[in-house]
């Protein structure tokens, strides 16, 4: 894992780390999450994050949703 930047913090009285990853597929998931469980039986949250250029691209689909909902 190679993450763009990474946090230490206590969070419910556990250690917790923020790790941000860019992970170019869902797949790529597995191998990022599989050795935070086997080697250190952690317990792990994905909370997916968009940039502003990725929102950008989502604004013809949000624009419809918007639409869709509207009438």
């Amino acid at each position: 894992m190679k993450p763009e930047a990474v946090y230490f913090t206590v969070k419910d009285g556990q250690r917790m780390m923020i790790a941000v990853v860019n992970v170019p597929s869902e797949d790529k998931m597995v191998a990022i999450n599989e050795p935070l469980w086997l080697d250190w039986n952690a317990s792990v949250t994905i909370t997916p994050a968009m940039s502003l250029a990725d929102l950008q691209k989502a604004g013809k689909d949000m624009e419809k949703l918007a639409k869709e909902r509207m009438s």
